[in-house]
């Protein structure tokens, strides 16, 4: 599971946006999306080596090639990634309406997350292990899908 940083973009009526998100990859699904991701690069001329990333850093070639080829790579690996199952989950804090700190905010994103993701009947069947003691939640937990 990938964890994003602080989201910081401003909409009427809104705070500052704090948000965590995951993706669940079925295990027989990673080698088929590894593949999909490569014939995905070489079809749209994106050099072997480029950092795929949803934002682009500045100077890549990502960033240079314009916002046409960005979208269509974007599409394509959603999509790619929709016929495999693979699933995500996103949760936004708007502190803006419960102005927690971000640290506390964070705490409250991922349990929510983590009970969205267990209820997921597909990840229900996945062994699991406790959190570390650090997390005072024990109903809080990490999928281990090769175990």
């Amino acid at each position: 599971m990938t964890t994003a940083d602080s989201l910081t973009r401003r909409a009427e009526g809104m705070g500052e946006l704090v948000g965590i998100g995951g993706v669940m990859v079925p295990e027989e699904a990673v080698a088929p999306y590894a593949t999909a991701i490569t014939d995905i690069r070489t079809r749209l001329g994106i050099p072997e080596g480029e950092e795929i990333k949803w934002r682009p850093d500045k100077g890549t070639f990502l960033a240079d090639a314009g916002g046409e080829l960005v979208s269509q790579l974007r599409r394509k690996l959603l999509e790619a990634a929709a016929r495999l199952g693979i699933k995500s989950a996103v949760v936004i804090w708007d502190r803006g309406r419960v102005p927690w700190e971000k640290e506390r905010a964070a705490r409250a994103i991922l349990d929510y997350l983590y009970e969205r993701i267990s209820l997921h009947p597909r990840l229900r069947r996945l062994p699991t292990v406790p959190m570390p003691p650090s997390r005072p939640r024990s109903s809080m937990w990490i999928l281990c899908p090769d175990r």
